[in-house]
């Protein structure tokens, strides 16, 4: 069976991918969940850091929480009609 979605849900999901710098997003709906997926770079690597970079590697934090609550919040939404 195949549904078509909505342009804003494919936005928030183009917006995910581009907070993670991920590439080939893919999202399964299934039984009331949803599982999104992403390839993207090693996000955890902490040998890394520098306390230069702290407030920058904050902020892009900042902007994938973002993304993700926004993409949860316009599934959230109640149905217009």
């Amino acid at each position: 069976m195949r549904y078509l979605v909505h342009l804003e849900y494919i936005e928030r999901l183009i917006a995910v991918e581009e907070a993670f710098a991920g590439k080939n997003i893919r999202a399964l709906f299934n039984g009331g969940e949803l599982l999104v997926v992403l390839e993207s770079g090693n996000l955890f690597e902490s040998g890394s850091l520098q306390a230069s970079e702290d407030r920058m590697l904050l902020d892009r934090t900042i902007d994938q929480f973002d993304a993700l609550a926004s993409l949860a919040s316009k599934l959230n939404e109640r149905p217009r009609g």
